[in-house]
């Protein structure tokens, strides 16, 4: 059985943290899930992120985005990533780990 892990963002302070986890996950052979929710959104725009982000399958909260005026940005740059509060994050609850940053 493949090891994951779920990693659920809402900081934008504790975001930056996910680069590291990528490179150590690669090398660990862990699969990553990523939510990405609140102001934890804001950090999809940076570059240095979306590097890291497109190495994981990852979800982005499409409320937390627009309230926050960024929704069209995030749907230009991860057009199957936002989800609702209909569609659950990506298979977070099915991981082997989790933690929340």
């Amino acid at each position: 059985m493949q090891r994951t892990l779920g990693i659920l963002i809402t900081s934008e302070q504790h975001g930056i943290h996910l680069e590291a986890i990528v490179r150590a996950a690669k090398r660990k052979r862990i699969k990553l899930h990523v939510h990405i929710n609140g102001p934890a959104v804001l950090l999809c725009l940076r570059r240095s992120f979306q590097s890291a982000l497109h190495q994981t399958r990852m979800t982005i909260c499409r409320y937390s985005a627009d309230r926050l005026g960024i929704k069209e940005r995030l749907v230009a740059l991860y057009p199957e990533s936002l989800t609702s509060s209909e569609r659950p994050p990506v298979d977070s609850g099915q991981c082997t780990k989790r933690i929340v940053l």
